[in-house]
């Protein structure tokens, strides 16, 4: 019979080992309730629940492990099941003590981790968002714990007529009391005891007389021991306070029940909050055992998609991690390019093992669990996975293996769609190597022609011909170490693997003759598959050599280019820090040879004499030395420039010529518009070296508007002159802002 499509789904979840991991979730739970959510729960249906809600519950993971990692503990502590004490108040049923002191525990947990929780609210928005509604029951939780003491007993104190009743049971037994001690002590009675004690029958305080002195005492015996030599006797004498006893318990008695009824109302009235919160601390407990799992097995909340791509990083099966098992990471990937996987190689190599880390790493994504894989992995949500792994064998359905595994494949048949994911562990195995050859190759073409993700393991040679070939199909094989003969399990993606049996055969001393006989026995082209195959592994695993080298040298060049991208940059900040200071630092030399220079030539224009000239010329050329220890001219061409204009100057001063007044032409005006930036610059500078030194005070400079770069630049420079005095835009009569009015410094 064909298995229905739920029966295939759950067949899946079991031969992938889900009840293992929910076993593993419920033991980290600290609730009966939410151990027993874990162990029964199921994951998601990403048809019936939309991706996001699959994106929520894994980042309720994430921000519950941030949590955990901290140095401090969640103050989420065992808690009890509430819901049947809660039926029972909202049935007027009265609540035992013991059920009312784990209502009190419930609400003190829900108040602590609320709290708790609230603090990392901005870390924690998701889980904020699920205890933001717990209600503060504090009254509640006060008003039981003030009726009820931490050894599970009514306070004396809970109410005046408790404290009343108590005092009255208390009175009338010490009463009782000190009566039986005086019997015990009295010589007329030592003799007629058992011995020297007291006891309890039927509620009532009686003494354990020797059965040969019953007629001595006046009493009711209300027992005997089981020889006969004992009677427990009531001294008619305690008969009385004995009375007064049983009517004062009941009394009290009476009392609790009505302090408890009281308090089951209170429950009942508050019932829907009180449940409401635990639910909401349930919800959290099974969020905080995913996030303790996630902790055990190292696992990361991985990238999802709806689009049916696998991109797993390092993937470690989940189980044989929690299981402390030394585990090779793999990365695994179905991408757009291809939807079938054909996995080959030996036996024991890990072929399965592969088929069933992706199955279960893909259920765990469904039900919010974090998976064993490295960050940037990415994982699609399947609505429907199925798997067809292990013996199908059925004895009491008279079903063979293979017709198990017909039966599965045709429901899978029946039920894929787009959105599912199917394992198949060694597809058509049990039967004729070329029909099972032909008939898997036929279903996976199918599969592929509906969209449907397939990954499958294979010996058949035709198999791993097809996954070369067909569009849409890809290889991957497992590594075998022949040298050692053991699987690395490593899986190796793109290209198929050889089965090794005839190499394994022969590295185990098997009979050369018998291994002759077994190569000339494999069909021409099989044989040609797999030395082709042999080669391409060979190939594969050089090239992947290579690869690691490269990308060891790769890193190196970048780390390297990184470094000197890093100095250089530094140079260059270092560089324009000097430039800055330097540059500074030289307009302040300038500008104060300038003024040394006026100083000369203005004591020059007073005593024109050939001596004066020449001691102003030595005193010139003094000043121009001491400018000569300037950086070069790529640091300041314009110090150069100044420099060169007061040698000009300099040899202008001719004995000849002393009676010329150097202000006698100085110009007052100069027209920038046309230029460019740095000609306007220059021409800016050398216009304003003239009118200092022509001793003007005033100039004006016109420079337009266009696109204000000239006047943006002429401002700027303006303000770090060492001939400006103050400088300010034009008014109407002057020009406006397209000019620029300059006081110079006297």
């Amino acid at each position: 019979m064909i298995p229905d499509k739920d029966n295939l789904i759950e067949k899946a979840r079991r031969s992938l080992g889900w009840d293992e991991i929910t076993a593993n979730l419920s033991s980290i739970a600290v609730s009966s309730k939410g151990a027993e959510i874990a162990r029964t729960l199921i994951p998601e249906n990403s048809q019936n629940s939309p991706l996001e809600s699959i994106k929520t519950k894994l980042r309720e993971t994430s921000e519950m492990k941030e949590i955990i990692a901290g140095s401090e503990n969640f103050p989420l502590t065992r808690f009890e099941d509430i819901s049947p004490a809660i039926s029972k108040a909202l049935k007027d049923i009265t609540l035992e003590i013991v059920e009312l002191k784990d209502i009190s525990n419930l609400l003190s947990i829900s108040k602590m981790v609320k709290s708790f929780i609230f603090r990392f609210r901005e870390n924690a928005p998701t889980l904020y968002k699920i205890v933001f509604p717990v209600d503060d029951l504090s009254e509640i939780k006060k008003r039981i714990d003030f009726c009820i003491t931490e050894t599970g007993e009514i306070n004396e104190n809970a109410t005046p007529e408790m404290r009343e009743l108590s005092q009255k049971v208390r009175s009338v037994k010490n009463k009782i009391i000190r009566k039986l001690e005086s019997y015990i002590s009295s010589n007329e009675y030592s003799q007629m005891l058992m011995d020297s004690y007291y006891t309890q029958r039927e509620d009532r305080y009686v003494l354990p007389i020797k059965a040969e002195y019953k007629s001595k005492i006046d009493g009711i015996v209300h027992d005997s021991s089981s020889s006969g030599a004992t009677i427990f006797l009531e001294p008619e004498k305690l008969v009385e306070l004995n009375n007064q006893l049983k009517m004062a318990e009941s009394e009290l008695k009476r009392e609790i029940q009505r302090i408890l009824k009281g308090l089951t109302s209170l429950v009942a009235n508050n019932s829907i909050a009180i449940e409401n919160n635990l639910n909401i601390l349930t919800d959290l407990d099974l969020i905080h055992a995913k996030a303790k799992l996630s902790q055990l097995m190292n696992a990361v909340e991985p990238e999802i998609n709806s689009d049916g791509n696998i991109d797993l990083k390092a993937a470690r099966h989940p189980l044989l991690i929690l299981t402390n098992t030394n585990v090779v990471p793999n990365d695994i990937t179905l991408s757009p390019d291809f939807n079938v996987l054909i996995i080959s190689g030996p036996n024991t190599g890990g072929k399965t093992l592969t088929l069933k880390t992706v199955g279960l790493t893909a259920l765990m994504v469904r039900a919010g669990l974090h998976i064993p894989v490295n960050n940037g992995s990415d994982m699609a949500i399947f609505p429907e996975i199925y798997a067809d792994i292990g013996d199908e064998q059925d004895i009491g359905r008279h079903l063979s293996t293979f017709s198990g595994h017909i039966l599965n494949i045709i429901g899978m048949l029946n039920f894929a769609s787009t959105s599912s994911l199917i394992l198949l562990d060694e597809l058509m195995i049990s039967t004729d190597p070329s029909e099972g050859g032909a008939l898997a190759e036929a279903i996976l073409t199918e599969l592929s022609g509906r969209g449907v993700k397939v990954i499958t393991t294979t010996h058949y040679g035709q198999l791993k011909a097809t996954g070369m070939i067909r569009d849409k199909f890809r290889n991957a094989s497992v590594e075998f170490d022949l040298k050692t003969l053991s699987p690395t399990y490593r899986l190796i993606q793109g290209i198929p693997g050889g089965s090794s049996a005839l190499n394994i055969a022969t590295q185990l001393g098997m009979d050369k003759k018998i291994i002759e006989l077994s190569a000339s026995l494999i069909k021409e082209k099989e044989k040609r598959l797999e030395d082709a195959v042999n080669r391409l592994e060979n190939l594969k695993k050089t090239l992947d050599e290579e690869y690691q080298k490269a990308s060891l040298v790769r890193k190196e060049s970048e780390n390297l280019l990184e470094e000197q991208k890093n100095i250089t940059e530094k140079m260059k900040e270092e560089e324009r820090e000097y430039l800055s200071t330097k540059k500074k630092r030289l307009s302040k030399d300038v500008a104060d040879a300038r003024e040394k220079i006026k100083e000369i030539i203005n004591e020059l224009n007073k005593e024109k004499t050939s001596v004066k000239v020449k001691e102003a010329k030595a005193k010139i050329e003094g000043i121009t030395e001491e400018l000569s220890i300037a950086p070069p001219e790529s640091e300041d061409s314009q110090l150069e420039k100044l420099k060169k204009h007061f040698q000009d100057r300099k040899l202008q001063i001719k004995k000849e010529n002393v009676s010329a007044s150097p202000s006698s032409s100085t110009e007052t005006q100069c027209d920038l518009r046309g230029m460019r930036v740095d000609e306007a610059r220059e021409t800016a500078i050398r216009f304003l070296d003239r009118a200092y030194q022509g001793e003007v005070t005033e100039v004006r400079i016109i420079h337009g508007h266009g696109t204000e770069a000239v006047k943006k630049m002429l401002r700027e420079y303006m303000k770090e002159s060492p001939y400006v005095n103050s400088f300010r835009p034009g008014n109407v009569q002057e020009g406006g802002d397209g000019v620029t009015i300059v006081e110079l410094k006297t």
